[in-house]
């Protein structure tokens, strides 16, 4: 092979592995981009299902202050209040609280 081919082929050559090297590296770039924005949502959203869960503890734990300082309700009174559950002071826990309460309750 002529030395001017053989020229051209090498420029070439080093000119295909320029560009799929810039493409490898703009990559990357993206991955560890993508990684980072991964991350960063993961612990927001993990820090915001630990607080949910704290919660869910103070609301069982305010729940079974207020059965304990409550006196007990008879089986036909609890029956006849199922949808609307309240204490003597007359205060309503609202509704999508009570399904939330008695999943803690039950498990």
């Amino acid at each position: 092979m002529p030395l001017s081919r053989q020229l051209r082929y090498e420029k070439q050559c080093r000119a295909n592995w320029r560009e799929k090297a810039a493409q490898k590296q703009q990559k990357i770039r993206e991955y560890v981009q993508t990684t980072r924005a991964l991350k960063k949502s993961r612990d927001h959203w993990k820090t915001r299902a630990k607080a949910a869960e704290q919660r869910a503890k103070d609301l069982e734990k305010q729940l079974a202050d207020l059965s304990s300082s409550s006196p007990q309700s008879t089986p036909s009174q609890s029956s006849e209040n199922s949808d609307d559950v309240s204490d003597d002071n007359d205060e309503k826990i609202p509704h999508h609280l009570v399904a939330l309460l008695q999943l803690i309750i039950n498990n």
